[in-house]
């Protein structure tokens, strides 16, 4: 008990805050870990991933798991819940067209294991509720002649009896607000083997003003004012056979 409480907490963060730090080549920090060995759960409170100019690239308040031992008997990682609080992402597509985090992606892909290699030992996952409250995206685009900035959030989302599971379909709902007042939404399901979405989307009050390094370089005119709502429903799939 003093150790699962008191003394693997720290330990697990030192380990967690050096490694994570290695692998992504940025400071990380992380100001509490808690565990509780009884109901294998535990939390992570405080993390923040500083990007190579300093800006936060990925940051959280609080994340929580809830890891159940019907895993032993199941044939999948089952978990009772999954939260995130507040989580941010910091998304910037550079001048030349590479993201803020290509370098991340290139160094974990070759530890990625490849499903179509043996997925017989890939072993399926089971949230019985997956959270997400408070969650902003920033997104910079530096490519146009003026540079494109636009924050999204907050979003709040709840996932019941999520699963990674062949043919299982994951019904999803959320909304949010950008920073310029737009207003979206976006509902439907969506299954990962095969990779499929179906549903329903819209965004209202979308200043194309807002928008205008977006599409500043591609057109001869200036628009001065304008609105747009946008009301769309859609399917994909993409399989070996399907795309």
């Amino acid at each position: 008990t003093v150790f699962g409480f008191f003394l693997l907490p720290p330990i697990v963060r030192v380990i967690a805050v050096k490694q994570l730090s290695k692998q992504f080549d940025r400071p990380v920090t992380i100001q509490q870990v808690r565990l509780n060995p009884y109901w294998l759960s535990g939390t992570v409170r405080g993390l923040l991933v500083k990007d190579k100019d300093g800006a936060p690239l990925l940051a959280w308040d609080e994340a929580y798991v809830n890891f159940q031992l019907a895993s032993l008997f199941a044939h999948a990682w089952v978990f009772k819940e999954v939260s995130l609080s507040r989580p941010f992402v910091r998304v910037r597509v550079n001048k030349d067209y590479t993201l803020n985090f290509s370098d991340i992606v290139a160094r974990l892909s070759p530890s990625i294991p490849s499903k179509s290699a043996e997925p017989g030992n890939c072993r399926p996952w089971r949230i019985n509720r997956l959270r997400l409250t408070g969650a902003k995206v920033a997104f910079t685009d530096l490519t146009p002649r003026m540079p494109f900035e636009r924050t999204i959030g907050p979003l709040e989302m709840t996932l019941l009896d999520f699963r990674t599971d062949s043919g299982n379909k994951n019904l999803y709902a959320f909304s949010g607000i950008t920073d310029g007042g737009e207003q979206f939404s976006w509902k439907g399901f969506f299954s990962l083997d095969p990779l499929r979405s179906e549903g329903e989307f819209s965004l209202d009050g979308v200043s194309l003003t807002n928008y205008a390094p977006l599409y500043q370089d591609l057109v001869r005119f200036d628009i001065k004012h304008g609105v747009i709502n946008l009301h769309s429903t859609y399917r994909y799939e993409r399989s070996a056979a399907t795309h």
